[in-house]
Formats: structure tokens, sequence, C-alpha cells
């Protein structure tokens, strides 16, 4: 029996061999012969039921057949190829083309601000659109994310895609902050130096060391022995029976006085200085001072003899105090030996040259005033040497430099009366009766009451010198 779609035939057993031979010479049928009988016999016994089972056989093409149809198979893929790929994305964002499985993943990646661009395993995949999201295509599994943006620091982070249309969000990392602009160079300014520090406060015994050394003891100001006072106070809360202390702090206080004009109070000071350390010879020299400013010569030259008794270190500066007190009871002469051994001492202040000169011109000797006075002329720039300077030129007979001499106190001090009143004669006498005139003019403006000149007589003497100049 044969199986012929799906009706069974009864065949004999010749008759089914030769129809299965027929049928595979033809490849039309494939006969399946399932009797054990047909594998190990060469014919198939008349008793023996067979099954045959017929299928369809491939048709063998020929070779045009096939040259044809490898043709159309080119063609078919070049139609393929030439078909948009998908992107792989929606929404408003951006993405760049990539090709995607059949089984890849739908997400949306979301993130703060529109137009970062999103990386996926180092692969731009699009930029975030206006409604902060993007919409691609990935396989499933992990990938790294990265979000970046021009102004902010690269964020990147890991996203699991395992199921269909899921959301990921991607933030960006901080803003680059802006570079620190270069501060504006600014012209260097050299500071105006400041004062110079200040110096330490010498010692209460070097200021009095200072006060009888000839060419220091000017020098010496009212905070130097406001300091000495302060030493000196202290000094005391620690020794309040020292007698050196205690003569310091009143010789001090009676020099704070001396420099205020304060000559009474000084007086008392210096005698209370004395008391306390009566053999100190400094306390002397400061009374003599003392005395010669209140016009008392006579008591002040005591006190120097007794201040160069007693301290031969204030022998210069009690000399040249004694040559004052001469001076001022109009011993010329003999105050200038003293103020020459104060110079021999090596009192070298301008102030002696000038007593020595003026004692010299009160005794009418020009010439060895003038070599006084022209030594110290360079150092002592005052109006007050130019006028015994052009007194000594006028007495010698040297008018031109008497002359120079009186102009130059006027302009040194233009409020000198003495220095216009010199001058207006001066050029009264050589003729130059204008210039005269104009100097006695302003001689009677500085002096309206008369106190240092002859009013009436520089009067006549200037309308004189108007009416000669006519």
């Amino acid at each position: 029996m044969i199986t012929l779609g799906g009706h069974e035939l009864p065949l004999s057993s010749k008759l089914a061999c030769n129809f299965a031979v027929l049928a595979l010479g033809f490849g039309l049928l494939q006969a399946d012969a399932t009797a054990a009988a047909l594998l190990n016999t060469r014919s198939f016994a008349p008793s023996a039921i067979m099954l045959v089972v017929l299928q369809p056989q491939p048709q063998v093409k020929s070779k045009i057949e096939q040259d044809l149809e490898k043709k159309h198979t080119a063609n078919h893929k070049t139609d393929i190829s030439k078909k948009p790929r998908t992107t792989g994305h929606s929404g408003s964002g951006t993405s760049s083309t990539r090709s995607y499985g059949a089984n890849d993943s739908t997400i949306t990646i979301v993130s703060d601000v529109p137009g970062t661009e999103i990386s996926i395993d180092g692969i731009v995949v699009g930029k975030i659109g206006e409604t902060k999201r993007l919409t691609t295509k990935l396989k499933k599994g992990q990938h790294k994310a990265t979000a970046s943006l021009k102004g902010y620091n690269s964020q990147s982070s890991t996203i699991s895609v395992f199921a269909e249309r899921s959301t990921h969000t991607i933030s960006l990392g901080k803003p680059i902050p802006a570079p620190v602009p270069l501060p504006t160079p600014v012209a260097k300014v050299t500071p105006a130096p400041g004062p110079p520090p200040s110096l330490p406060m010498p010692s209460a015994d070097e200021l009095i060391r200072r006060f009888i050394n000839p060419n220091e003891t000017h020098k010496l100001k009212s905070e130097d022995w406001k300091g000495v006072i302060a030493q000196s106070e202290e000094a005391l809360n620690s020794e309040p029976a020292n007698p050196q202390v205690t003569a310091r702090l009143h010789l001090a206080r009676g020099q704070v006085a001396y420099l205020d004009r304060n000559y009474a109070e000084s007086l008392s000071e210096f005698n209370r200085a004395i008391e306390a350390l009566p053999l100190s010879g400094i306390a002397y020299y400061a009374l003599g001072n003392a005395y010669l400013a209140t016009n008392q010569p006579q008591q002040a030259n005591k006190a120097y003899q007794k201040a160069a008794e007693l301290t031969p270190e204030a022998t210069a500066v009690a000399q040249k105090g004694i040559g004052d007190g001469l001076t001022k009871l109009q011993k010329g002469n003999e105050a200038n030996l003293f103020y020459k051994r104060a110079r021999d001492l090596g009192y070298l202040a301008p102030d002696i040259n000038k007593n020595i000169a003026v004692n010299l011109i009160e005794d009418k000797q020009w010439q060895k005033a003038l070599s006084e006075l022209s030594a110290i002329e360079e150092s002592d720039t005052s109006a007050e040497i130019q006028l015994y300077l052009g007194e000594c030129y006028e007495n010698l007979k040297r008018p031109l430099s008497a002359f120079r001499a009186y102009a130059t106190a006027s302009k040194l001090d233009p409020n000198s009366t003495v220095a216009f009143s010199k001058l207006g004669n001066l050029l009264y006498e050589l003729n130059e009766f204008p210039e005269a005139k104009e100097a006695y003019e302003r001689a009677l403006a500085l002096d309206t009451t008369g106190v240092v000149i002859n009013r009436q007589l520089v009067r006549k003497l200037a309308d004189r010198a108007a009416l000669l100049a006519k």
C-alpha cells in the first residue's frame, strides 16, 4: 500500500517498487520505505506491507535561471540600502544617525538645561531639546551616559536599560567658574617718606652734661627738660631721699620756667636745687642765667664764678656768662677778655664773636670789630649782623660795602626801622635822593611813635631829599 496525497492505494509489491523508482528518477516524489525487509532484501516479498510517504522535491534550476536569480537578489539589496534608516529618537531633541536592532529599547533622557549634549558609551546621540528631553534607542544592558555643555563640567552616570520606554535623568556638572580677570596694572607710586623714627629719650644725666657743654647748652629745649622731670620723678618714687635726684628735679623745673620767661619761678627752683646739692656748680650756672635775665649782672657774675669753682666742666659757659654780665655793666674791654677765655676753652658759638664785635664798636675799634663779624657772617645770617657790618664799613669809608650791608639787612628784616633809617642816611650822603626819600618814608611808616628814630629829623631829611630829587 502506498500513501499518496493522503489516500492509501493498494499496489502489488512489484508495481510499488517500480512506481517508487520512477518517482525518484523524475525528482517528483520521495519514497520512504519503512519496512525493515526493504533494507535487508533485494526484492520485496509479496506479503510485505510497505508505507511510502511522498513529499515534494526541490526543482533543479538551469544555469540561466540561477544567474537571473542572483541579479534579482543583488537589486533587492540595493533597494533596501537606499531606504532611509530609522534615527531611533523622537521628541524635540536631536541625535546623530545610528542603526538599531529590532530588540533595542526606546528610552527618554531628561536633563535640566536645553542644548545639553548627551553621549552614550562615548558616542554622541543628540542634544536635550526645549522640553528638556531626548528620546533614543539603546540595546538592553548597562551604558555610560555623559551630559556636557560649554561652561559646565561634564557629568557621567551609568544607566541600566531592561524595559521598553524607560526614563533616565542625567544632570550637568557644576558651572565652570569664570576666570578671575587680571588686575589692571597700577602705576607704582612711591609713597612720600614718613617722618623719621623718633629717637629714644636721652637720659637725664646726658642732658645735664649737654647743659654745661659750650656748644650744646643753647640747643636744649623745654621738651628736653620735661623729660628730665619725668625721669627724676620716677627715680624719686624708689629713692625719695636721694639729694642728687632732688636737685636734678628742681634744676629741670627751673629750666622749663626759664625758657618760658617765668624768671621768678626759675630763680626759686634753682635756689632749691642748690639747697638739695650745695656742692654742684650746675645749679649755680643756671642761677646766673636767671639773674642776668632779670638785669642783675653783679649777682649773675657771682653765681657764674661759683659754678666754675665747684664744677670745672662748666668753666667755659661760666666765663661766657661773666662776659655777658660785664657787657651789661658797660665794661666792654673786661668783657672781651672773658669772652676770649671762653672761646679758648671751646665756646665756639657765633654769639661770642658778635658780643666781642659789639664791645669793639662801642670802643670805635672798627677794623677789629669787622674781623670778628666777618668770621661769622656766613653762619649768622641775621639782619643784626648786617647792620653791624654796615656800620663798620661806613666808618671805614667803604660806602659801597656799607650800602650792600644795609640793603641786605632791610631784605632780611623788612620791618627793621634801623635798617631803612641807616640806608636812607647813606643814600642821602651819596646824593641818591629819590632812593634816600623812599628809605626814609619806610622808616617813618615802621616807627610811628618815634621809639627807634627821631621822627622830626627823619621827616625833614625825607622832605629835603624829595626837593633835591626834582
